[in-house]
């Protein structure tokens, strides 16, 4: 999944302490991690929590677009 994740997306790296999305922020894209620690906290509701970097971080961020896509590719992708 992570190969597929870094053709179909775009791939960024962040530093330690940024961001990656914050609480309340809309739900528009998919992250899938490559490597690195992120710290976040989990509930039942969308973007409800703050994704922050607690080591450098590798991201491929897939749109809705390549999402269907990747789920039409690869059905037990979003399994």
């Amino acid at each position: 999944m992570r190969t597929f994740a870094r053709n179909a997306g775009a791939n960024v790296t962040d530093p330690a302490g940024s961001v990656v999305f914050s609480r309340g922020d809309p739900g528009t894209c998919m992250y899938v991690m490559q490597s690195g620690v992120l710290e976040m906290m989990i509930d039942n509701a969308p973007r409800s929590s703050t994704a922050r970097v607690k080591e450098p971080v590798e991201l491929s961020i897939i749109d809705q677009r390549n999402f269907r896509f990747m789920v039409d590719e690869a059905p037990n992708f979003a399994a």
